[in-house]
Formats: structure tokens, sequence, C-alpha cells
């Protein structure tokens, strides 16, 4: 027996797969447990964005106004207005700094957040977003994984009722979920492929994130706790470098706020995001008890386990003996579990905000989908050789 070499599927999980099944796999030809081709994979996430959309569409306008939505539309009245007049060709005017700061940099109180998502309002919507999610969700999975877990993952997501709910609200974390998934995987995707149209996806993703909410500057620590332990490849440094730097440069461009002083912007926006705490603490109910800012360090692990369906947690626990096995879909197991275990961790820390339920760690819950349609993608191919054994051989 050869030794194997680090660009293995068994060696290195993280590489790309060889296409030769493992001794004992289970993906066998027209089985829905083997990964499917890339234009099957784009049609069934399509057709599950389409479904999630439309499952969407009749609750619009039976969500209540939350406490953000009216200061966001109030600054993406002042942004349009800012372009409309660039646009008009008195560019001099826009590009005034009084000017720039009352449309892009305003109400910082109430409005902390940086202005790229507002900017997008008049184009999109949270649902729209949300339905992207999906869409991606289900089509990366089924490409890695197989099309039954691709499939489950997405209806996972989509049957998650906190997540389905916040697609109703016109807020900053479904496009912030979004952003952080499409990231993450387009690192992960460069890292498997080596094709730059990733390292693309990779950094745009997370300079729209940095444009969005000062949690996308978190993102860079799960994946290069990744890329530790366990992507060996050089690829995935490449990606950390150059990832990082067009995220720097996009976070920059789409937002004028930052022109004016670009290090300054960025060191005042972390310095009041880590400052949440005295400058707008706000309370938490959990347990039966207010808290005036700090919570249990348990109190976002038993949010998740009482807010997700117990199908799909017993489905994602099935899905973690993925990330143990040797096999296709082990890298994405482990960076899925690696996600989960970094938002439980941060959220344990005194200094982070836990209030409104399980939102300020949406972007942790395609990946305990993914979870969920691996373990299901397990119990279907258990199915499937419990009826071939059962067949009569002719």
């Amino acid at each position: 027996m050869r030794r194997p070499t680090r660009f293995d599927s068994t060696a290195c999980p993280f590489s790309a797969p060889t296409g030769r099944p493992e001794m004992g796999s289970i993906r066998e030809p027209g089985s829905l447990v083997r990964p499917s081709s890339a234009r099957a994979a784009g049609w069934l996430g399509a057709a599950l964005a389409l479904i999630s959309v439309t499952a969407g569409l009749p609750g619009l306008n039976e969500v209540g106004v939350t406490w953000d939505e009216p200061r966001y539309f109030e600054s993406a009245e002042r942004i349009q207005a800012w372009t409309a007049l660039a646009a008009s060709g008195d560019v001099s005017a826009a590009l005034d700094p009084d000017a720039i700061r009352t449309a892009w940099d305003s109400d910082r109180y109430y409005n902390p957040h940086p202005p790229a998502y507002k900017a997008a309002m008049a184009l999109t919507d949270a649902l729209l977003a949300f339905g992207l999610l999906v869409g991606l969700l289900v089509g990366w999975t089924a490409r890695l994984a197989s099309v039954a877990a691709g499939a489950a993952a997405g209806l996972a997501l989509l049957c998650m009722p906190r997540v389905f709910g916040h697609a109703h609200v016109a807020a900053t974390d479904m496009p912030l979920t979004l952003l952080w998934f499409a990231a993450t995987m387009g690192a992960f995707l460069y890292v498997r492929d080596g094709q730059r149209r990733w390292i693309l996806l990779f950094g745009v993703a997370m300079g729209l994130g940095f444009a969005t909410k000062f949690t996308a500057f978190l993102l860079p620590v799960p994946l290069f706790a990744w890329m530790l332990l366990a992507a060996r490849e050089k690829r995935a440094w490449q990606a950390a470098l150059y990832g990082l730097a067009l995220a720097l440069l996009v976070a920059v461009l789409v937002n004028p706020a930052a022109w004016l002083h670009p290090i300054g912007y960025q060191e005042r926006l972390i310095h009041e995001s880590l400052s949440r705490d005295f400058s707008i603490p706000v309370s938490t109910y959990y347990a039966g008890r207010i808290y005036p800012y700090v919570v249990p360090w348990h109190e976002a692990i038993v949010m998740t386990f009482i807010t997700v369906p117990v199908a799909t947690l017993v489905l994602a626990a099935g899905g973690l003996r993925t990330a143990v096995r040797r096999g296709r879909a082990r890298a994405l197991a482990v960076m899925c579990v690696l996600q989960i275990g970094f938002w439980w961790a941060l959220l344990a820390l005194p200094s982070s905000p836990n209030h409104d339920g399980v939102r300020l760690w949406l972007p942790m819950f395609p990946f305990l989908a993914i979870l969920a349609g691996l373990g299901f993608e397990q119990l279907a191919g258990l199915v499937e050789r419990r009826i071939g054994a059962e067949r009569p051989v002719v």
C-alpha cells in the first residue's frame, strides 16, 4: 500500500475529490446520496430559493415594525437623496464632507452600523437575501455532499422559525448572514478547487459584510482557525492574504463615509462596537430573569436548542459523525462544527451582547442546517442500503 500524499482526499480532506468512490461508499450511480452535478445542484438551489421567497411573501405585512427599522429607512432615504444628487451631475456638492456625513454617517447612536445594507434597501429586501442564502446553501451542499444533504439542509434552514421570521425584518442581520455564509464558502471552495472566482467571492462578500455590520470583522477568526487546524494547503494562506486585502478594499469603496478617513472610520467602528456595554446596554430577558447586559454563558446554547426544531437537532447530531469519518463531505462538516463552536464560544464572553433572542448569531444557523443535511444523508443512505439488501437478485 502506497503512502498517501498531502493531496489525497484521505490525507487532506480539503483537497478536491478524485471522483473515485471509497471502499464501502454508498454513493453509487443514481443514488440520492452521491454528489450532484453542478447544473443539477444549481437547479435544486434555485428551486429551494424560489420556495423560500414564496413561503415568506404572505407574511411580509404581518410582522410589526421593529426597533431598528425606522432608523434604517431614514438612513436609506438620505443615501438615495445623496445618490440622486451625485447622479444629477453635481458631484462636487455630493463629495462635500458634510454632505457625505449627513447621508452616510449620521445618527450614530441609533444607527451605528456601516451603511452598505441601507444603501441596498432600494434594490433588495431581507426576504430576497434569505432566498439567495437558501439557494446557495442547497446548491453548494448538494455539490459537495449529496442531493439528499443539499435538499435537507435547505429545508432545515427554511423550517427554523426564528431564522424564517428574521427574513421578514428589514435589519442588517439577514444580509450579514448571507454575506458571512458566502464568504466562508468562497474561502472553502478556493482551498478545495483553487479557482480564482472563489477567492473573489470570499473577498467581495467579506468586504460587503465589513460595510454592513461590525460582526463581520469577526469572520476571519473561525476561518483562520479552520486553516490552522484542518486546511493544510498553501492555498489556505493565499485565501487569507488575498481575501482579507480585497475585503478591506471593498469595505472602503462601497462606503463613502470611510472615504474621508479610511483607517479612522474603521477604528471608530471597532471601538464603538466593543464598548456597547457602556454606550448602549440592552437588557435581556432569559430564564425568568432580566439581565442588564451580561447573561449566563450558556444562554446562546440554550436558546439555540429551544428555538430549533427537535428533528433538525437530531439530524445535526447525526451529521457530526461526518466530521470524524473519512469521506467526501468531511471537510464541510469540520467547517460547520468550527463555525458553530466559534459562535457559542463568542457569545459566552461577558462582553458579548445577547439581546433579541437569536438575532445576533443568525450567521451560525446555516452551518447547523448543513449538519442536519449531512445527518439526513446518512439516514437516506441507511434506507437505501436496507432496500438494496432486501431486493431480490434476479
